[in-house]
Formats: C-alpha cells, structure tokens, sequence
C-alpha cells in the first residue's frame, strides 16, 4: 500500500507542480502504538516532519481518552496552518484523508486513504483496516486581509 500511496502522491505532485517531495510516513518502533498511526497517517498527508506531532501522555490512548490527544493535534496542526474535519463513514470524501477504524490487529487504528480507499497503512507490516468507523479530512487554512 505504501508504494500506491507514494506512486499517487508523486503523480499528483508531478502533474502541478514538477517533482514531487511527498513520501508516506510509517510508525517508528518507538512509537508502534495506537497513537502513532495517527500523527504518521496526518504527517503523510501534510508533509510536517513525524517527530514534531505532539507525543501522548501515558495512558491517554485509551478509547475513553483519545480526545485529549486528538484535541492537542488539533491544536498543533491549527498552529501549522491546517483545520482538521470529521467526515461519517458513509461519506467517503475525494483526495487525502485520515480513515479510522479496526486493524486486523484487533486494535483502533489510522490510515491514509484516497477517495475513501486506504493507500497507504502506517504500521510497519501493513494490513490496512477491516472495518471503517470515520474520516478526517484536512483543509489549509486560509487567512484573508480585509480590504482598507
């Protein structure tokens, strides 16, 4: 999946804007944990290096406390000029997205997807999602001047 991901991001990039310095991002051994599927899924996507993601607390993963997490995240990616936005399951949106649901590991997990189809799993032995339970969605953020 890593090479569809990558062979797509390069397309996209080569077709507008010449050659292409975008590369799928997998967990380190570090961080092969419920967490660092998704800052890799999101650095993938907005190309902001793996390591500056906020890292989470101990325990925080947990289902009950993600949000905590997620909501650093939001943060963070806020400061760097991105919005992030659920998207239901149902709606699968066009172009890159963060999808979320069950791994064959039977554990909650990441990926990235492309018009709603995962191309590109960040844990180091793949396997995708058997099951999907959202999307995220990231929008630039745009900051415009009001006219004087």
């Amino acid at each position: 999946m890593s090479n569809l991901f990558t062979a797509n991001m390069a397309k996209e990039e080569t077709t507008d804007h010449g050659e292409s310095n975008r590369k799928a991002v997998s967990m380190t051994p570090i961080i092969q944990k419920p967490d660092g599927c998704y800052a890799a899924a999101l650095a993938s996507i907005t190309e902001i290096p793996l390591d500056a993601f906020p890292q989470p607390e101990p325990g925080e993963i947990s289902q009950d406390r993600f949000y905590g997490y997620r909501n650093r995240v939001l943060k963070f990616l806020w400061s760097r000029g991105w919005f992030l936005a659920y998207i239901p399951k149902d709606f699968p949106p066009k172009g890159y997205s963060v999808i979320s649901g069950m791994s064959p590991r039977n554990i909650g997990h990441c990926c990235v997807a492309l018009d709603g189809k995962v191309v590109h799993d960040p844990y180091p032995d793949g396997g995708g999602l058997i099951s999907i339970d959202e999307y995220e969605v990231l929008l630039p953020i745009i900051i415009l001047e009001t006219p004087t």
